[in-house]
This record gives C-alpha cells, structure tokens and sequence, in this order.
C-alpha cells in the first residue's frame, strides 16, 4: 500500500520521528523521497544550499543586537506583563 501525505509544518518534528521510529522497526519502508515537491514553507526560511545557509548565518551575526542588561530588561517586563510573575 503507498499514501502521498501533506504533514503540516508545526507537526512535521513529530510526524518523521513516528516515521523513523516505524522505519526501525521495519513497519515501513520509504519507497521514495521528493525533494523537488514544493514546500509550504515560507521563501524566507527554506534554504537550497550550504552556501546560502552561511550567507544567511554571517547576515544575522552582523546585524546590531542588544545588550545582555537591554535583553535581561526586555526578558523581566515580559514576564512580569505576560506571565504575571517576577524573575
């Protein structure tokens, strides 16, 4: 028996470890794997290739962050406004 699936993106994790766990187990076995189906994803997390995942890696590690006391403030107010609780 085949079935082609459409797994939503926020499941997919768990969906291939169910998969992999059954592959193990010789439950299953995968026929065939298309890498060339289009991805729900949206184009600006899905990646085609190493040197475009550094480029992206580099861009992120250039672009101004914010201080440890800046993230430690932003982290408290949203705890105490969000969660009701103090850090």
């Amino acid at each position: 028996m085949q079935m082609h699936l459409e797994v939503d993106n926020s499941f997919f994790p768990h969906f291939q470890a169910m998969i992999e766990s059954f592959v193990k187990d010789h439950k299953v076995s995968i026929l065939n794997v298309n890498h060339d189906a289009p991805s729900a994803a949206p184009a600006s997390v899905v990646l085609s290739s190493v040197a475009e995942v550094q480029r992206r890696a580099l861009e992120a590690e250039l672009q101004p962050g914010i201080s440890s006391e800046e993230y430690e403030k932003e982290m408290e107010g949203f705890f105490r406004k969000e969660l009701g609780i103090t850090r």
